[in-house]
């Protein structure tokens, strides 16, 4: 019933309904701390911050996230705190007075840690914010370079909002040529080591109601 009440109240919050979710979230957080889920919390913090600073206060979303960095690194838990570091750059963007050096160093930190687990789909999210803010800095060679390899190691999903705003990002120019040099290759190296991100996704997702998955 945690689980459950927690990931309506955060789908939700994330369609913009934060009056209705964000109580739905704390209900439910209360109620797998009851239950002496305590290795979970890094992730509901995560999720709550992201939650909290979707529409809402920035600062907010700020303040819970610096719990969750505190959390993964008292429980030793890392399998969700590529991303937490993705949406400390995200929420960097969005204070009042913007620090895009800080960001920046944000989701590269968020790259390193993904990479060094391996775990392409957070790779893939932290790239996609990187290339955005990069964008903005007429890098875009830069941006070309770290997306196009990370794209063509998937091999399905590419309906999914990730990787739909990472092909928005390359271009749709760029995609047949991605493929016709042969970058198919290289989607074939360690896709075993994602599969924990994505049973982890999958897990999520089983909680939400269909018609209230969020489409970002």
């Amino acid at each position: 019933m945690g689980f459950g009440t927690y990931w309506h109240g955060w789908a939700l919050a994330m369609q913009s309904q934060g009056e209705k979710g964000l109580p739905q979230i704390h209900q439910g957080m209360t109620t797998i701390v009851v239950t002496g889920q305590t290795l979970t919390q890094p992730l509901c913090l995560t999720t709550l911050a992201e939650a909290a600073g979707h529409g809402g206060p920035v600062d907010t979303g700020q303040r819970l996230l610096a719990k969750a960095l505190s959390a993964f690194e008292s429980t030793g838990r890392g399998d969700m705190v590529a991303e937490a570091y993705r949406l400390q750059g995200e929420f960097l963007l969005r204070q009042a007075v913007p620090d895009a050096v800080q960001a920046e160093a944000s989701f590269q930190q968020a790259l390193a840690i993904a990479r060094r687990q391996q775990a392409k789909s957070w790779e893939l999210r932290a790239a996609v914010s990187l290339s955005q803010l990069w964008q903005q800095q007429g890098k875009q060679d830069e941006v070309q370079e770290l997306i196009a390899s990370l794209y063509s190691w998937f091999t399905e999903g590419f309906d999914t909002a990730d990787l739909q705003e990472a092909k928005g990002v390359l271009g749709d120019e760029t995609i047949p040529k991605l493929f016709a040099d042969g970058a198919d290759v290289r989607r074939q190296v360690d896709r075993g080591h994602d599969s924990v991100v994505c049973g982890m996704a999958s897990r999520i997702t089983s909680h939400i109601p269909s018609d209230l998955v969020v489409h970002r």
